[in-house]
């Protein structure tokens, strides 16, 4: 019966998070822009750390950015108790939890506020998966471009979404955003 009713509690919370993220974001006054990697000079990363690995492979993706002189700010959505006691903020990398959320997955911390008002060049989502506490900092976070994988219920929130097909991976969304930030928009840059 537990287990049914956590089933329940959280198809009831994911709606009404739906139902606020949509009502708050009707407001949202924003012009995206293209941008390719070049012309972006302030990249935040939204990404989900499920274990060690993920973190690891987040962490090469910046240090790939940081070599083009990149300012970047990484913040992690730690999904276990166990991690995240064993997890430190640093000058990039910032990591939150559920707890940092109010009910419907509104942010609450300063940490998270700040992040989503820093004005970014570009956001970067790597979920592979739908998380509504991600998906309400990134569709608040200001940001000239927002880039994420595709999925056809968060299309209003992105500028550029990559389908990834059954290639569900990290490594291989990452892969991908390289590439098309590397060359969309390329030769207004040359």
């Amino acid at each position: 019966m537990a287990k049914d009713g956590n089933t329940v509690v959280n198809t009831v919370r994911k709606k009404a998070s739906n139902y606020f993220l949509s009502r708050e974001y009707k407001k949202v006054k924003r012009k995206p822009e293209v941008r390719n990697l070049a012309q972006s000079r302030n990249i935040g990363i939204l990404f989900e750390v499920r274990s060690k690995e993920d973190l690891d492979t987040v962490r090469t993706f910046v240090s790939q950015i940081k070599e083009r002189n990149r300012k970047i700010t990484a913040l992690g959505y730690v999904t276990t108790k166990e991690l995240l006691q064993t997890l430190k903020s640093d000058n990039e990398f910032d990591f939150i939890s559920k707890t940092d959320f109010n009910w419907y997955y509104k942010p609450e911390k300063y940490v998270i506020k700040n992040f989503m008002s820093d004005g970014m060049d570009m956001l970067i989502d790597l979920s592979l998966k739908k998380n509504p506490a991600l998906l309400y900092v990134a569709a608040f976070t200001e940001a000239k471009m927002k880039v994420a994988r595709f999925d056809e219920k968060q299309k209003e929130y992105y500028d550029l979404m990559i389908d990834i097909g059954k290639d569900n991976t990290l490594n291989y969304l990452i892969n991908q955003i390289k590439h098309y930030i590397t060359k969309i928009n390329e030769q207004s840059t040359q």
